[in-house]
């Protein structure tokens, strides 16, 4: 059974998540989240920008999708996260290795209102 948390308030306000079995749905209009160093997702007023180092050259990728973010929903574990934008209107995925231990920070002053839970483990038998 999963444990919802909700909250609404200042960005820099919101607790820090464990990211290694993680599912989260976020509301902002601007909004700043920092993967453990590793990856880092930007919210504005042009859309939402996914960007992480290059495991090959150390330099910086990118990602965008542009228009109007309402809602995103974001499952994470250890080493990939997924980016459900608008209930599904955009998509994006990435992988991502933090040093341990793997966190989500929210940075900034915008307010948002976040609900979160972990995820359980799966089992293959």
């Amino acid at each position: 059974m999963k444990r919802n948390c909700t909250g609404q308030g200042n960005a820099c306000d919101a607790p820090e998540l464990d990211a290694s079995r993680l599912e989260f749905e976020l509301s902002a209009a601007c909004a700043k989240l920092d993967f453990a160093g590793a990856l880092h997702l930007t919210v504005d007023g042009n859309g939402l920008r996914l960007e992480r180092a290059s495991l090959q050259t150390g330099e910086t990728l990118t990602r965008y999708w542009l228009g109007e973010v309402h809602h995103l929903r974001v499952l994470c574990d250890r080493s990939s996260v997924e980016i459900f934008i608008n209930h599904g209107e955009g998509v994006m995925s990435s992988r991502y290795f933090p040093d341990q231990p793997a966190r989500v920070r929210f940075e900034g002053a915008s307010d948002i209102t976040l609900r979160y839970w972990s995820l359980r483990g799966c089992m293959v038998e």
